[in-house]
């Protein structure tokens, strides 16, 4: 085993964990109120996006919430498996963005007092770097001989 096998066990561990954890009942009741919480005093434009982002959860927070739970699974077990990795970390990046701008209002660094920049920027880098260290894709058409 390599070691960028090992970093995107590792990574797939953690988004496992995350997937677990977002399962347990009070998520269910509390995602609409924490993208609530993200708009409060953030500058107009990020507090718009946010709110946008509020009206698309509210249709339905629990179904939100389970798609959020089985996305962050899905994830999870994919970079353990090690099938469909390169989808894996595409959706890996894409929800990683999502989740800091909606879910951490962005870290939050835009307030007074933030501290830091929150985990959504590393997911999000982690995601890119393993998705570059992938070897490159082989096709082989059905008509080419054998070598």
């Amino acid at each position: 085993m390599n070691w960028w096998t090992s970093i995107r066990i590792a990574f797939g561990v953690i988004w496992l964990i995350d997937g677990v954890l977002e399962w347990q009942p009070a998520d269910f009741h509390n995602l609409l109120q924490l993208i609530t919480a993200m708009s409060q005093g953030q500058p107009a434009p990020l507090a718009a996006v946010i709110s946008a982002g509020q009206a698309v959860v509210a249709i339905n927070p629990i179904v939100a919430n389970a798609m959020l739970a089985a996305l962050e699974t899905a994830i999870g077990l994919s970079l353990i498996s090690n099938r469909l990795t390169r989808w894996a970390l595409g959706v890996s990046a894409l929800l990683a963005a999502m989740i800091w701008v909606f879910g951490q209002g962005l870290g939050m660094v835009f307030m007074a007092g933030a501290t830091d920049i929150q985990s959504g920027p590393l997911y999000i880098l982690v995601s890119l770097m393993l998705l570059k260290a992938l070897p490159a894709r082989t096709y082989r058409r059905a008509y080419l001989p054998l070598r």
